[in-house]
């Protein structure tokens, strides 16, 4: 019932946004046997590039990196001849790529400022390895280690980029940790 998740005054925008499109939404796209098989799959990527989206706004208000896995992502299903979900599936990686470079970003811009007091940049290096931390745990997820090697077996190119900002992370992350210590 839309209703009832619009008038739900606990949640936020944006989490009853992504309510009513998982539950509303999505099955329409998905189950849809009106629609044309062209028309689903624009659609389908619309939708799961919207909800990577509300993903990332709702977890990075709190300070968190999510990275957005689809439901349809199951190591247990061979997806690496299907043209359309590769397409998904390295449209899903740039994603990541995007998102992680953002926070690195972000990371080494707020380090840069001079106007941290000590109590500030404690809980600024506290909370960068807490968030980079969650990238690797995700990272090395065996559902995105399951996209991983689908992009590997079809030689996609946006595998490469994503290797490198992975790398990046874990030195970053290290960088934070010896900073936390001191």
């Amino acid at each position: 019932n839309i209703g009832s998740v619009l008038n739900d005054q606990s949640t936020s925008i944006i989490e009853s946004l992504h309510t009513v499109l998982k539950k509303v939404f999505a099955p329409q796209i998905f189950s849809s046997s009106s629609l044309p098989e062209a028309s689903k799959r624009e659609l389908a990527g619309n939708y799961h590039r919207l909800m990577a989206s509300i993903i990332e706004c709702s977890n990075q208000m709190e300070g968190k990196t999510i990275l957005y896995i689809p439901d349809y992502i199951d190591p247990n299903v061979d997806i690496h001849q299907n043209i359309h979900m590769v397409q998904h599936l390295e449209s899903i990686l740039i994603h990541w790529t995007r998102q992680i470079k953002d926070v690195l970003l972000n990371n080494n811009e707020m380090q840069q400022s001079d106007m941290l007091g000590i109590i500030e940049e404690i809980d600024l290096w506290r909370c960068r390895v807490k968030d980079l931390s969650g990238i690797t745990t995700q990272v090395g997820s065996k559902r995105i280690q399951f996209v991983v090697e689908v992009l590997k077996l079809t030689k996609s190119t946006y595998l490469e980029p994503f290797k490198k900002i992975v790398e990046r992370i874990q030195n970053c992350l290290n960088e934070a940790k010896s900073n936390l210590k001191f």
